[in-house]
């Protein structure tokens, strides 16, 4: 289980915490792929969905970083889409995307947030009186890959 985000009971549904797991044997580099499923905690016990929520489709098999808030009436989730996890002397290529949904396990199409070219790996949000603060970052070069996207924070 990799990146929880605990969204606590809204909406008539039960806590959930949203994460990213492993979809494939490999960790990262092609061939690499993640997807994002849930824990319910019902009767005083987490359970994990059976089948994971989100899953990605070519060119971006792979979905990760989920984060989700309920809001009004509807929960919302931004989350990061790759061809695979980023590997050794590669360059990042993450899509931020971001999904609606009335009960938080039936989500809408994707949208694009932010696209590779920006090259935002995670984001962080926050209400704030009647609007939304949103928080970007450019993940970090864990490889130490030549000529990787300066880090970074934009808010």
């Amino acid at each position: 289980m990799h990146t929880p985000s605990y969204v606590p009971a809204a909406n008539g549904q039960p806590a959930r915490i949203y994460y990213t797991g492993r979809a494939s044997r490999k960790h990262y580099g092609p061939g690499s792929s993640y997807a994002i499923g849930a824990l319910e905690l019902i009767d005083c016990e987490w359970r994990r969905r059976d089948a994971p929520l989100i899953v990605g489709s070519e060119p971006r098999p792979s979905v990760l970083e989920p984060l989700v808030v309920a809001d009004g009436g509807r929960f919302m989730m931004w989350f990061q889409a790759s061809p695979h996890e980023v590997g050794p002397r590669e360059l990042p290529d993450y899509e931020l995307r971001v999904v609606e949904s009335e009960d938080g396990l039936r989500w809408s199409p994707p949208r694009v947030f932010a696209t590779p070219v920006e090259g935002f790996f995670d984001n962080a949000v926050a209400r704030v009186g009647d609007e939304w603060v949103i928080i970007l970052a450019r993940g970090s070069n864990l490889h130490d890959t030549p000529d990787f996207p300066a880090q970074g924070a934009w808010m």
